[in-house]
């Protein structure tokens, strides 16, 4: 199909939404088996075009010069910034004030604009302000990930075509160095903060800093799970035991056989919220992974009281690991080892929820459904985040091509489009009302389009 009959398809599709939408508000639920929607979907929200003013740039100068003085596997080395704003939380956390007072003291006070006052408030309001310096430095890692990601997506804009990339060892080399920061500041910060007490609100600005660093281990993890190499697997296996989601390594590869079906926890129905979809998704993975190591554990005849049994070793390793920092570093590391988890696997499931938001594959008149295609992910190539989470944003791509590595993926432009990158539709998905005016009318086009298509002759 061409390019300007796919636009013309998608275009009437989005003029037979409306009747599309009633069409599925008449349906009983139990019929709904290609569309499977939430009673919102009934109701259509207006568009949010904001988004394609702020991110409607294709590319820009700043993303050409940008790419110029990172060629090759340089591209990914900003990845590096997540874990360093995370030691700039741990570090700021721990001894902020300290560092604070220190470059104070060489500074003369009464040369600098409203310096004595500053000094004078410091001085009567010790403990208040040595709180909020640790505050500050503690959400450094957060704000990174939710303000300046996104912000650097508008301005370098979305990733230029390149030729394919040839040469694995140098892009494996900036994963594993990514797996081996990965451990020193999660396990690190844990030991940071035996060194200090913290007060409630840095506490949490350096739990939500360490949950974006976990976040970035699911990233690392699921680029090793998709490896033919058993050495990468158990290395992501290693990097999930710090997040406490070890059976993901099994549950995510169900959701690739389900991926945008009814069956599938993983994939987002169209109208559904984002805390509908949490509970949703967090259930199934663990029911998804236990059904898989029960199948395994029957088919080889292995007794289910045994170390054989996997889910022994999801749930004993992690404990065994929160149990050794609460014994080596305190009550307040383990909580924040707890803590980091619990947000890493928010963000998670957050990006789950975006990656196959209101698509759906078309069930066969013979029972199943169609194969899996790139219109059945959302797609983004917006440069700075391809560069920070290893393109994962390629998702068409990767669920086209599983085992593909990240520096090969390709941006499928005949797939589904996000209006931002990850990190703003995060944002967005935050708040269902604007989620569901960003994207909804986008799903509902696309549903419609893949309708129309499969009732034309070919």
């Amino acid at each position: 199909m061409s390019q300007a009959s796919t636009g013309c398809t998608r275009h009437a599709g989005l003029l037979q939404a409306p009747r599309l939408l009633k069409a599925l508000a008449q349906t009983k639920p139990a019929a709904r088996r290609t569309f499977p929607v939430q009673r919102a979907t009934v109701k259509e929200f207006g568009r949010l075009d904001l988004l394609d003013r702020v991110y409607g740039g294709e590319r820009t100068f700043a993303g050409q010069l940008y790419v110029r003085a990172l060629p090759g596997p340089l591209q990914y080395l900003p990845s590096f910034l997540v874990p360093g704003t995370l030691a700039l939380s741990a570090v700021g956390a721990a001894f902020g004030p300290a560092i604070l007072e220190a470059l104070a003291s060489y500074l003369p006070a009464h040369q600098i604009p409203m310096g004595p006052f500053v000094r004078d408030t410091y001085v009567e309001n010790t403990d208040l302000c040595r709180m909020l310096i640790r505050t500050g430095f503690s959400c450094c890692g957060a704000l990174f990930t939710v303000i300046i990601i996104p912000g650097v997506d508008a301005v370098l804009g979305k990733e230029p075509e390149m030729e394919t990339r040839s040469g694995d060892e140098m892009y494996r080399l900036v994963l594993y160095s990514i797996v081996a920061a990965h451990f020193c500041l999660i396990l690190g910060s844990c030991g940071l903060a035996s060194l200090t007490h913290l007060e409630p609100l840095p506490m949490l600005g350096l739990i939500l800093s360490m949950g974006c660093e976990a976040s970035m281990g699911f990233v690392i993890a699921h680029e090793l799970l998709h490896s033919r190499q058993w050495q990468e697997r158990t290395l992501a296996e290693a990097v999930l035991c710090t997040l406490g989601y070890m059976h993901w390594s099994r549950s995510h590869h169900v959701h690739h056989q389900r991926v945008a079906t009814r069956e599938d926890c993983a994939s987002a129905y169209l109208g559904e919220t984002l805390y509908h979809f949490l509970y949703r998704s967090v259930k199934g993975n663990v029911r998804d992974a236990v059904e898989m190591e029960l199948h395994r554990l029957q088919a080889k005849q292995l007794p289910v009281f045994s170390l054989h049994n996997r889910i022994s070793w999801w749930v004993g390793l992690p404990l065994a690991l929160t149990i050794s920092v609460y014994e080596a570093c305190g009550l307040q590391a383990a909580m924040l080892l707890v803590g980091q988890a619990a947000v890493g696997i928010l963000l998670l499931e957050t990006v789950n929820y975006i990656e196959h938001y209101g698509l759906q594959r078309r069930t066969l008149e013979k029972g199943g459904y169609e194969p899996v295609t790139v219109k059945h992910s959302w797609n983004a190539n917006w440069l700075f985040s391809n560069s920070v989470i290893f393109a994962l944003q390629r998702h068409s791509d990767h669920h086209a091509h599983p085992t593909r590595h990240y520096q090969r993926l390709e941006n499928i432009q005949e797939a589904p489009q996000l209006p931002a990158s990850y990190s703003a539709m995060m944002v967005l998905a935050a708040v269902p009302p604007l989620f569901f005016r960003a994207m909804n009318h986008r799903a509902i086009s696309w549903l419609a389009s893949s309708q129309s298509e499969n009732a034309s002759p070919s």
